[in-house]
């Protein structure tokens, strides 16, 4: 279990956290799972969990904010609603689109 505090945590608190270098983008990302562990067998948010993808998504990210090439968001963890559509994440019944379509 992750020791960095995430629950109200802003997005302009994890990007000092990850300038500073007080967290990587990893352990953040890392805290923000424990989170999601902790928590959603109780409130059922989250219908597709990507933690492999957010991990690597998160080291790339660590070696971008070390080259000096990140944006405001880089090594950032989010969640994108389930009715979403994405190519790597399923989405909720009453969401799928019945006619023919492609998600970008």
């Amino acid at each position: 279990m992750s020791s960095i505090p995430v629950k109200a945590m802003t997005v302009q608190r994890a990007r000092q956290l990850l300038d500073s270098g007080d967290v990587s983008a990893v352990e953040l990302t890392e805290a923000f799972l424990d989170r999601i562990d902790a928590i959603d067998p109780l409130v059922q948010a989250f219908v597709t969990v990507t933690g492999g993808r957010a991990r690597r998504q998160a080291r790339e990210a660590d070696k971008r904010i070390s080259r000096g090439n990140a944006d405001a968001l880089t090594g950032i963890p989010m969640q994108l609603k389930d009715n979403m559509a994405t190519k790597f994440a399923s989405i909720r019944e009453e969401h799928v689109v019945r006619t023919p379509f492609v998600a970008m």
